[in-house]
């Protein structure tokens, strides 16, 4: 993990709630830095379109850097990777959408920039056929494109079955997660994402306190 000092005020940003990749890149323009959105007074900030009284005062909370640096620690402690926008190892093609988060979070070793990636996502409800077609068209990429990274989402349905067919057929897989690096959701995918961690990578811009938004999570860290 590198250059931690401006990390610590990326990740403070993004802990801003109702500071989105947008805002947080219109700050970031206005001010000159992440470091300087921070340095910034409230009255001047007040004053940034979109900004107002109540994120101008968000902004200055005095928690959210040490917040922030409690964060680093719990990543170098648990070997999760922390990807700046500004890094050469940030996803190109995600880098080119407006809203893209400021830092992402990783766990595993894959590359985030390969030549060939497929995002399969569907149905949490789907029928045997779906399984079928899902399964055998992961089976047929992998006979002509070794070089394919399959990304999902971990979830039900189409999600997880597009990872295990990946994993099953030696293909690099990437799960998408709604949360942080505390929890895995659905607890009935731990073994799965412990798999992908191993030969792709788990990933998510959420820092590692954020919960699943809905049922039932297991702590792993």
């Amino acid at each position: 993990m590198k250059d931690h000092g401006r990390l610590v005020y990326q990740i403070a940003l993004g802990m801003v709630q109702g500071i989105g990749g947008v805002t947080a890149r219109k700050l970031i323009d206005l001010t000159g830095d992440c470091e300087a959105v921070f340095r910034e007074n409230r009255q001047t900030l007040m004053k940034i379109p979109g900004i107002g009284e109540m994120l101008a005062e968000r902004l200055k909370d005095h928690t959210l850097l040490s917040r922030a640096s409690r964060e680093i620690d719990y990543l170098l402690k648990h070997d999760i990777g922390a990807i700046s926008y500004l890094s050469p190892e940030y996803p190109d093609r995600l880098s080119q959408c407006k809203d893209a988060p400021l830092v992402l979070y990783m766990k595993g070793k894959q590359d985030l920039n390969p030549p060939k990636i497929l995002s399969v996502v569907g149905t949490r409800n789907p029928s045997e056929t779906g399984i079928l077609h899902c399964r055998r068209l992961i089976k047929d990429l992998a006979a002509g494109y070794r070089d394919v990274v399959i990304v999902s989402g971990l979830a039900y349905g189409i999600d997880i079955c597009a990872h295990r067919s990946a994993l099953n057929n030696k293909l690099k897989t990437i799960a998408v997660l709604g949360h942080g690096f505390r929890y895995v959701y659905p607890a009935l995918h731990r073994n799965a994402a412990a798999m992908i961690e191993k030969e792709g990578a788990l990933l998510t811009e959420f820092s590692s306190n954020t919960k699943p938004q809905n049922g039932i999570e297991i702590c792993i860290l």
